[in-house]
């Protein structure tokens, strides 16, 4: 599931948190388990942003630990992101860097502020093009086979 344009506390609680709780259940009890989840979220917290990431994360943590009350054996795949305006806040790529060390069954997902040339991004400077989603999946991949937390 997803949904765009969210800053971390907006997909911690209310409407966002439900669908995703929701989303996860019906897939566990179609498919007996759900292996992972693949999180892209941080350009909604860039620094220069209206919520900026001074509280992401705490944030973070409070999100993780409802997931783990829904289900304790969850694996979350966290992305590091937050390419935008043509600009990398490399305060958020630090803070997401802490999480996926510090929290437990948190995986490192793709960087994909190493996906910065024009040819991935639109101009926008921040979303990505059909050449940086084919690159972005190719990243995403390799980082569910590794599974690591370093």
């Amino acid at each position: 599931c997803g949904w765009g344009g969210a800053t971390m506390n907006q997909l911690s609680g209310g409407e966002l948190f439900n669908y995703l709780i929701d989303s996860y259940n019906n897939l566990k009890n179609h498919f007996g388990k759900v292996d992972g989840i693949l999180f892209h979220q941080g350009e909604s917290n860039h620094t220069l942003s209206k919520e900026g990431n001074d509280d992401y994360y705490e944030i973070f943590n409070e999100f993780w630990e409802k997931i783990n009350r829904n289900d304790s054996e969850t694996r979350i795949f966290l992305s590091q992101a937050s390419y935008c305006n043509n600009y990398v806040d490399k305060n958020l790529v630090d803070i997401q860097d802490k999480i996926i060390i510090d929290l437990k069954r948190v995986l490192r997902g793709p960087n994909t502020d190493t996906l910065i040339d024009s040819k991935y991004r639109l101009p926008d400077g921040c979303h990505f093009s059909m050449e940086g989603f084919k690159a972005y999946s190719n990243i995403w991949a390799e980082s569910v086979i590794k599974q690591s937390e370093i």
